[in-house]
């Protein structure tokens, strides 16, 4: 729910172009958190 709210949030700041690029930070982030709280 958190990381729904930072998408749309970080759209409005940085624009339809930067989607992609966004997206693909949150995925990593999101991998390295779940990899840390698995270990």
């Amino acid at each position: 729910m958190i990381l729904s709210f930072i998408v749309t949030d970080n759209q409005r700041d940085f624009g339809i172009a930067d989607q992609g690029a966004l997206a693909g930070y949150l995925m990593v982030k999101g991998v390295c958190l779940f990899l840390e709280s698995k270990s």
